[in-house]
C-alpha cells in the first residue's frame, strides 16, 4: 500500500484498518482500537507519534481508519517504508500493525513529494 504525502501540506490520506479478529487469543480487532492512546509511524528517518503531533495521526476506532496528515513531518521526497505501532493498555510496548519489513503486498510506502 503507498500513502502520497505532499512536503508542507495538509492533505489527508486515510487508511482503512483491516485485519481478523484473533480467535486463537480472543482479540477483538474493534475492541482492541478502541483501547489505543498512542500511534506511531515510524521510517528509518521520521518518527511521526501522536503523542507528540495528535493531528497527524487521527484513528477512528469505530469506522477502522486512521486518517493521516503527514506533510509537515517530511522535508526530503522519496519513498519512505514505514511501520505503524499502536499502543493501548494492554499494549503498552506496542503492537506493530504494519511491519516496514513485511511482505511486498503488506508493507506502508510513503512516497514523499514536494508539495509545489
Amino acid at each position: 500500500m503507498k500513502i502520497p504525502v505532499y512536503i508542507g501540506r495538509d492533505n489527508v490520506e486515510t487508511l482503512a484498518l483491516s485485519m481478523e479478529d484473533d480467535k486463537e487469543n480472543a482479540v477483538d480487532i474493534g475492541d482492541f482500537l478502541v483501547s489505543v492512546n498512542r500511534i506511531v509511524l515510524a521510517t528509518e528517518t521520521v518518527v511521526v507519534d501522536s503523542q507528540a503531533t495528535p493531528a497527524a495521526l487521527v484513528l477512528d476506532a469505530a469506522a477502522r481508519t486512521l486518517a493521516c496528515t503527514l506533510g509537515q513531518s517530511f522535508s526530503d521526497p522519496g519513498n519512505y517504508p514505514a511501520q505503524l505501532i499502536f499502543y493501548s493498555p494492554g499494549y503498552p510496548n506496542g503492537f506493530v500493525w504494519i511491519d516496514r519489513h513485511g511482505a511486498a503486498d503488506q508493507r506502508l510506502t510513503l512516497v514523499v513529494a514536494d508539495g509545489v
